[in-house]
């Protein structure tokens, strides 16, 4: 390790030889940049001569509608010894709902739920349970 170090110090005091990796890693760097355009030149060459097997598939999206605007999870039911709390007042994509427990309950689960893309409310129904006294 202190040899090392020792390389390493002597080639942090002399910048000649820092400026020169410098350059020998650039002129690297060009030579892997032109042999990757030279390999892309060959393929597209290639490709070109292969036109006979290339089928192009376009796709485009027009529709600037919701695409979940049909998504309805459907309403959840009560919670007992709680209050859900439906946001929006909507069950559709995007809706979410919150949950709370009545005084002396604790609320085990996740307190939000949200209606998904696939029409399910996340997560599990949550549960108020008593508090231990």
């Amino acid at each position: 390790m202190v040899v090392l170090d020792g390389i390493v110090d002597c080639l942090l005091k002399n910048k000649t030889v820092i400026v020169f990796l410098i350059i020998i890693i650039i002129i690297i760097i060009i030579i892997i940049i032109i042999i990757i355009i030279i390999i892309i030149i060959i393929i597209a060459k290639n490709n070109n001569n292969n036109n006979n097997n290339t089928i192009i598939i376009i796709c485009k999206f027009t529709n600037t509608e919701n695409v979940f605007a049909d998504v309805d999870c459907g309403l959840l039911p009560g919670l007992e010894h709680g209050y859900v709390n439906l946001k929006d007042k909507r069950t559709t994509h995007g809706a979410s709902v919150e949950y709370t427990c009545h005084e002396n309950y604790t609320l085990i689960g996740r307190e939000r739920r949200t209606c998904q893309d696939d029409g399910h409310w996340s997560d599990d129904q949550p549960q108020c349970l008593c508090k231990q006294q």
